[in-house]
């Protein structure tokens, strides 16, 4: 794995993910009162309620764990 910077592939990673985090929850701040905008935290549920949550790559969530979150997604934003 490698990153395009000369830095290790974990910390830009970080990075890149805490980028969009920020630019997410500035958004949210500055649109916070639209009614149509919404964010679903799927990244954090892999990251903070599953442990063991990757396959053999470490990249990409096993698949149940992609299941569980599109359920949760659903549950909150679909119609029934």
């Amino acid at each position: 794995m490698a990153a395009v910077r000369p830095i290790s592939r974990i910390t830009a990673g970080l990075v890149s993910k805490a980028t969009l985090r920020v630019a997410v929850e500035q958004l949210m701040r500055d649109c916070g009162d639209d009614a149509n905008l919404y964010y679903f935290p799927s990244y954090e549920i892999v990251k903070e309620f599953f442990v063991d949550a990757y396959k053999e790559d470490n990249r990409h969530p096993k698949d149940e764990i992609v299941i569980a979150i599109m359920r949760a997604f659903e549950r909150h934003y679909c119609i029934p």
